[in-house]
C-alpha cells in the first residue's frame, strides 16, 4: 500500500502510527476493536478481495485463450 509507505517517511506520521499500535496492544481485548486494528482488518479484507478478483480474471482469461486456440473464438 503506497499511501502507508509515503506516510511512513514523515516522523510525525510514523510516531502517530506507533502510538496507535501501542494503544491497540493495550486495548486488544476491548469490546470495540481499536481504530488501527479495524483499519488493518479492512486492508486485509481489501487485499483478499483483490486477490480473489485477480485469480477469477486469470481463470476467465485462460478459458478465453483456450477457446481462441481451438478456433471457438469470434473475433
Amino acid at each position: 500500500y503506497e499511501i502507508l509507505d509515503y506516510l511512513w517517511k514523515f516522523d510525525k506520521h510514523r510516531e502517530q502510527v506507533k502510538k496507535l499500535t501501542a494503544y491497540a496492544e493495550e486495548h486488544i481485548d476491548d469490546a470495540e476493536a481499536p481504530l488501527v486494528l479495524r483499519f488493518i482488518n479492512l486492508l486485509m479484507n481489501d487485499a483478499n478481495f483483490l486477490l480473489d478478483e485477480a485469480l477469477s480474471q486469470m481463470t476467465r482469461l485462460k478459458e478465453n485463450q483456450e477457446a481462441m486456440d481451438r478456433g471457438e473464438w469470434n473475433s
